[in-house]
């Protein structure tokens, strides 16, 4: 009895661990620097999720025996779980695919959290009073989360910020898009306690003011998918009401007089339609209102659906590896993304995680999610036509299914945050539980102390299984202060300039966690460190020769290192390449075929990408390979015409080598392409002025200094164009405004002086280094 006892507490300790993680995964997020409000969720998720396990794993421990749901749906999530796993395995980067950064929810890490969840809540949320208490929970829940953006959206973006939601779209839930689905959940949630469940008017009245806010946020998002999909449940709570909504648990045939007509229903349905054949219509009225803009990229189904094609010619079976969807993304990006703002996005889920789940799990893991979805609306329909139940079980395996459905359906078809997934596991458990409680699912039950055999199996069992829970614990632990030192570091470093905190941080993050974009991190702050190093005041040749060494080993060690742990991430390549690039003008024995095979295994994870071209064209033209460094770049312009980088930096190429024509040419389609590009138009008319042509000098310059009236630089040969031109009264206003923002430069004040005088500018002053190139050291310090 004592134990049985000892057992029911523990069974309780769990019980609120998941209550709680319920009620505050819509609100909960730290306030952090640099922590996303999803890595925070994730985190919270894992730990208490874990927690909540353990401690109910101690209970079965202690009371000698536990019975589990013999359910197809739990089934049904194990074999997806199992899915994932091995594809873990096979992964070209198994520790992407096991565990990430600790907050992806494409890792099987997460997908063995999910699990959990799922089963904790079909054995917890017995008996059935503990589901509607959850069901309230959730509702309130929604009150805060309106409450606090209500507050934001009366007093400003600035209100209620905690240094991490910058703007109105900033929210508790996730996503815009996902405050969205989670308010079509509240609304059905309260919609479904309507329709099916008698109450007092005021907890009616609370209900219909829970559905009126939720409509109000659904409306001010506007999200098309969340309003298609409260149609569909609405229309399914419309047409189960009117036909089976009655007040006696066991209805008689059905009677015309005695239908119900669900009204609340009927006018959710009405509404929801009409934003669907309507979207631009009061939704866009409402965020006009609100100054609401907000762009959400991802990519196409058939984009998806070619890059599945393409991967599983080569991993069929598993897939590419949980978590690992940019690396086929950046191998098979379609055709024309280039020409697109997208074009340098690398984008980490296709169309939604089910068909994300085609790339990254292969045939077995899409498969898998397939079979768990319709196991689910199999066991869910056919429960919904069960009429031998009470009216608060009917209820809540209806309310279950719905809202479960709602949610899974977002998996399906969009890529929701890590608070729609809990929710949707939640959910899913309640209607696991209430049917096992209803004796509809059968049960497993174990005794530890019955059948010896068994008993020792099942006990080794809850011990591997508290000892695997335990440890997973640690290690999301161990992930999540990496990435807490890890944004200190950056932090230290772009706020503070404090090279060695950011040093000393980033150390920290990687005892704690060997990702490779802390490595990453620290050889980008080595390539700091050099290019400062020889700024060092009083530093002798010997003492400077040798901290460059260090530093240089140090750099070099971190970029492989990062290599190493993901040999399939172009970045890294890129990190390691950029060293040698820096260091390349030493000359350096080696760094400049260093610098190119770094470069080249970049492409080749990231082909269609001209960045990584342009990178290569630099590399070349640093080594005076001019023919080279053109071949890249017209390759890099092959695949995205309209880069400006490119051309601009081909202008200079032809300028360094001569070509003035061609380099004011190149200059001129840069100038199109970007039309605000303050640098552009300097270097277009710096070029015009060397070239002679003094009006377009004048023409390009003025442009520049439109863009910025305290561009000294500008000013300058704008000046000077001015005066070639006769225009001397015009160049000696520029070097006015010069010498009020440089009243210290004696050169402006003795061109001013000349100017006045009737004089060359540059009497008994020794002209400017006007060469087209890119100057070391501006006539002008701005």
């Amino acid at each position: 009895m004592e134990d049985s006892n000892k057992s029911r507490v523990f069974d309780s300790l769990s019980l609120v661990g998941v209550f709680i993680l319920g009620f505050l995964i819509p609100i909960f997020f730290l306030p952090l620097q640099g922590i996303s409000v999803d890595a925070g969720k994730g985190i919270f998720v894992a730990i208490l999720g874990l927690v909540s396990f353990m401690l109910w794993l101690i209970g079965r421990l202690i009371g000698g025996s536990f019975s589990l749901p013999r359910s197809l749906i739990l089934l049904g999530a194990a074999i997806l779980t199992l899915a994932v796993l091995i594809s873990s395995f096979f992964s070209e980067s198994s520790d992407v695919s096991f565990m990430g950064q600790g907050f992806e929810t494409g890792t099987f890490a997460f997908s063995a959290v999910a699990l959990i969840l799922l089963f904790l809540s079909s054995v917890l949320f017995q008996p059935k009073r503990r589901a509607l208490y959850f069901y309230g929970a959730i509702l309130l829940s929604s009150l805060l989360v309106a409450i606090f953006h209500i507050v934001r959206l009366a007093s400003g973006v600035d209100t209620l910020s905690f240094g991490i939601f910058g703007n109105q779209t900033s929210n508790l839930v996730g996503k815009w898009n996902d405050l969205s689905i989670f308010f079509g959940l509240t609304l059905l949630l309260s919609l479904t306690t309507i329709e099916l469940l008698s109450m007092g008017r005021i907890i009616k009245l609370m209900l219909f003011a829970a559905v009126i806010l939720s409509l109000f946020f659904v409306a001010l998002v506007n999200f098309t998918l969340t309003w298609a999909m409260l149609f569909v449940a609405a229309l399914v709570l419309v047409i189960y009401g009117i036909y089976f909504n009655r007040q006696d648990t066991a209805p008689p045939a059905i009677s015309v007089r005695k239908v119900k007509l669900p009204v609340a229903s009927v006018l959710v349905a009405v509404i929801s339609l009409f934003f669907v054949l309507f979207p631009a219509t009061l939704g866009s009225y409402l965020s006009t209102r609100l100054n609401i803009t907000q762009v959400e990229v991802r990519p196409s189904l058939s984009a998806t659906f070619d890059i599945a094609k393409e991967t599983l010619k080569k991993h069929p079976i598993l897939g590419s590896g949980p978590n690992r969807f940019t690396s086929e993304w950046l191998s098979y990006k379609p055709e024309g993304i280039n020409n697109t703002f997208f074009w340098n996005t690398d984008f980490n889920t296709g169309f939604s995680a089910v068909t994300t789940s085609l790339v990254t799990g292969g045939a077995a893991g899409f498969l898998a999610w397939i079979l768990f979805l319709a196991i689910f609306l199999y066991v869910g329909f056919k429960a919904m036509f069960n009429f031998s139940l009470n009216r608060v079980s009917r209820y809540l395996i209806v309310s279950s299914f719905i809202l479960g459905a709602y949610l899974w359906a977002f998996i399906l078809l969009y890529f929701p945050n890590i608070t729609i997934y809990v929710l949707a596991l939640l959910v899913t458990g309640i209607l696991v539980a209430t049917l096992t409680e209803e004796k509809i699912v059968k049960r497993y039950n174990i005794t530890l102390l019955g059948e010896p055999k068994l008993g020792f199996i099942s006990v080794i069992f809850l011990i591997f299984l508290l000892i695997a829970s335990v440890s997973l614990g640690l290690m999301f632990s161990q992930r999540f202060l990496s990435l807490v030192y890890f944004q200190k570091g950056l932090y230290a470093l772009n706020a503070e300039a404090n090279i060695e905190k950011t040093e000393l941080y980033l150390n920290k993050a990687v005892k704690l966690s060997n990702q490779d974009i802390y490595h990453r991190a620290g050889a980008e702050l080595g390539v700091i460190k050099l290019n400062g190093l020889f700024s060092q005041p009083n530093t002798s040749q010997d003492a400077l020769r040798a901290q460059f060494q260090l530093i240089l080993s140090s750099a070099i060690r971190s970029a492989k290192t990062a290599t190493d742990v993901d040999k399939t991430n172009y970045l890294n390549f890129i990190s390691l390449g950029r060293i040698y690039e820096v260091i390349g003008p030493l000359n350096i024995t080696g760094a400049y075929e260093s610098a190119k095979d770094s470069y080249s295994k970049a492409l080749s994870l990231n082909p269609e990408s001209p960045s990584i071209l342009l990178s290569l064209a630099r590399l070349e033209a640093a080594r005076n390979n001019s023919d080279e460094a053109r071949a890249y770049i017209t390759k890099a312009l092959a695949k995205k015409p309209n880069y400006t980088e490119a051309v601009f930096f081909l202008s200079q190429l032809e300028a360094q080598l001569g070509n003035i024509k061609e380099a004011i040419k190149r200059t001129e389609e840069v100038s199109m392409l970007a039309p605000d590009d303050i640098t552009v138009f300097f270097q277009l008319g710096l070029l015009k002025y060397n070239n002679r042509d003094y009006d377009g000098a004048i023409a390009a310059l003025l442009r520049a200094v439109s863009l910025n009236s305290d561009y000294s630089n500008a000013k300058y040969f704008l000046g000077l164009s001015y005066q070639k031109e006769g225009r001397t009264e015009g160049a000696i206003k520029q070097f006015e405004g010069i010498e009020l923002l440089n009243p210290a430069n004696q050169e402006v004040k003795n061109i001013l002086k000349n100017l006045r005088a009737g004089k060359d500018p540059f009497t008994n002053i020794a002209p400017p280094d006007n060469k087209p190139e890119r100057r070391k050291k501006p006539p002008i310090e701005e």
